[in-house]
């Protein structure tokens, strides 16, 4: 695999869930690609795993980021963390919660990683909302998707684009096709700080 990595032409998952069950193969798998220049995004749900992939890194708000761990140097430019947002924790057992979330995104973005936001699915559209606001100044991007199967008012849609748009102006915000689709929006008319699906995170 790691020969393969070199060349460029290995295909892996980039988009790992960092659960404890797989955290040793977790780490194993962010290290080959962080050594061989392959960036990783983590989509997760959870905020117990700094320790297990950084070892004992002190973070959060008073962190002084001396950063003696080379290893932490290394991976702080090649790994978005991203949490999903849906401002529904009675629907989530088992997960951190969604403050718990937007705290660890906060101590994540303030240590210089690259962190986003999956704001799918969209179950409320205030409550979507009010995620975008908790996280404004610490999320670099927000994937917005509906829930699958369900028809939402198409005004309410339509709002909700404009209104994520024109409150977070120096946000990025790509807005899935099944979205678009149900606001009849076409992907070349949004704003500018609306980007397609290969967006590249870490060429901000």
């Amino acid at each position: 695999m790691e020969d393969k990595c070199k060349t460029g032409r290995v295909t892996i998952p980039t988009d790992l869930d960092v659960v404890p069950e797989t955290i040793e193969l977790t780490k194993e798998a962010i290290a080959i690609c962080v050594q061989n220049n392959v960036n990783v995004t983590i989509l997760t749900k959870r905020t117990d795993f700094f320790n297990s992939i950084f070892g004992n890194v002190t973070y959060g708000p008073i962190c002084n980021a001396t950063f003696d761990n080379i290893r932490f140097v290394a991976y702080k430019e090649s790994i978005a963390f991203g949490f999903t947002l849906t401002g529904s924790d009675d629907l989530e057992p088992g997960a951190a919660s969604n403050m718990e979330r937007i705290q660890m995104m906060k101590d994540l973005h303030d240590l210089g990683f690259k962190t986003w936001a999956s704001i799918e699915p969209v179950i409320d559209i205030p409550q979507s909302l009010a995620m975008m606001n908790l996280t404004n100044g610490i999320c670099d991007l927000y994937k917005v998707g509906l829930l699958s199967g369900k028809r939402y008012p198409k005004q309410d849609l339509e709002c909700f684009v404009e209104m994520t748009t024109l409150m977070f102006p120096f946000s990025r915000f790509y807005f899935k096709d099944t979205l678009l689709k149900q606001t009849g929006i076409n992907r070349e008319d949004l704003p500018g700080n609306c980007v397609s699906s290969n967006y590249n995170l870490f060429k901000i």
